[in-house]
């Protein structure tokens, strides 16, 4: 069509065949970039070339498309951000947002990750605040599993120590074990 329509032009075709001619060629244009946009995940060329698609009525198929690539992106986009933070309500808010605009593989592994890290550390903050010796060990060994940053582990792992001594003291005491004290 791009070499067609100068030709067209110089041989004198009727201006409305051109004008039709020149509407497919943005068509078809149109639809050219809003899928490599799709195929390149890239939100502001799909969001650009999405409305040059609506403006020249390409296919509903390959709109309905882009729009779901555009949903992805910004999906992929709000669980990236949510698995850089701390908040738990924002992270599995985002992981749902994702698997409802139908993101798959690696990006909701981490997610999954990031999220199992965020509660084992909160689990392992309230272990080491209940002073309950087997439940910090319970978490500490849950902690480990999931990748809570080890400066983290360490400190709970001392909570537990000093736990486990103060218990073997008592218990020394108790039973005036001289040896043991």
């Amino acid at each position: 069509l791009r070499i067609a329509l100068p030709r067209a032009r110089a041989c004198g075709v009727q201006a409305e065949a051109l004008k039709k001619a020149q509407g497919k060629l943005r068509q078809v244009t149109a639809t050219r970039r809003v899928s490599t946009a799709v195929s390149g995940m890239d939100e502001l060329a799909l969001r650009s070339s999405l409305a040059r698609a609506r403006e020249h009525n390409v296919e509903h198929g390959i709109v309905e498309e882009a729009e779901g690539a555009l949903k992805r992106i910004a999906a992929i986009n709000s669980l990236a951000a949510a698995v850089c933070g701390s908040d738990e309500n924002a992270l599995e808010q985002a992981l749902d947002r994702a698997r409802g605009a139908g993101v798959q593989g690696d990006s909701l592994a981490e997610g999954r990750e990031a999220l199992a890290r965020l509660k084992a550390s909160r689990e392992l903050s309230a272990a080491s605040d209940a002073g309950d010796q087997h439940g910090l060990e319970a978490a500490i060994a849950r902690a480990k599993v999931a990748g809570v940053s080890t400066s983290e582990v360490h400190v709970a792992e001392s909570v537990a120590a000093r736990m486990a001594a103060r218990t073997q003291l008592e218990d020394a005491a108790a039973c005036g074990d001289l040896v043991a004290l």
